[in-house]
């Protein structure tokens, strides 16, 4: 059911992705328009920097918000909550991760499989029709990213859990070493007040 869970997950995680990338497209064009109107062309770069971070963490973390995340009691319900966020967080370290990795792996065979360099190809004979060879390299590519993706959020999975289990092991071991304490100062009292009643009765005696 866990590799179900990932896989479900990598599936959403497409899904923003596509939002993510026209949404980014919206943002590169606004700060595009902004920047002609004002001569300055530099305002583009700063809408790509704005597209890539911080504005898909805040629009992942809206998304999860309002399908099925919890405001904090300390914050109003339109506001996204702490753990959407970070969800959030994860979501696009993990899908710029996967789609760099997918960048690359893209170029490389572009690069190996350029129509320059085709016919030096040991498989020129089996793909004559480039359209439908770089078809089938999308293809892979994307089942591809869906892998890294899955992989990731196992690796995020058994991380928090490990991370859970040492937090609760610090609890347990604070809790017994409280327990000591707390049984130490009880034994150290009894002495004491046994020590002052053997002190009272020695006074009664004399």
């Amino acid at each position: 059911m866990s590799v179900i869970k990932d896989i479900l997950q990598a599936i959403w995680l497409s899904i923003l992705s596509t939002i993510w990338t026209l949404f980014g497209i919206g943002v590169v064009y606004l700060w595009l328009g902004i920047g002609t109107l004002l001569n300055n062309p530099s305002l583009g770069l700063f809408g790509l920097l704005l597209a890539i971070f911080p504005v898909p963490i805040i629009l992942f973390a809206y998304i999860n918000h309002i399908l099925w995340g919890k405001s904090d009691s300390n914050q109003p319900p339109w506001i996204a909550s702490n753990s959407s966020m970070h969800e959030a967080t994860w979501q696009w370290f993990i899908a710029s991760t996967t789609s760099i990795v997918v960048f690359i792996m893209m170029v490389g065979v572009v690069m190996v499989t350029h129509p320059a360099n085709f016919y030096d190809y040991p498989y020129r004979y089996r793909y004559r029709n480039y359209d439908r060879f770089y078809e089938q390299i999308a293809v892979y590519l994307s089942l591809v990213w869906y892998v890294i993706a899955t992989l990731m959020f196992r690796w995020k999975r058994l991380w928090a859990k490990k991370v859970a289990n040492k937090q609760i092991r610090k609890a347990e071991v604070k809790k017994i070493n409280h327990e000591q304490s707390v049984k130490q100062t009880l034994a150290l009292t009894i002495d004491e007040e046994l020590e002052q009643l053997k002190q009272t009765m020695k006074k009664k005696d004399i």
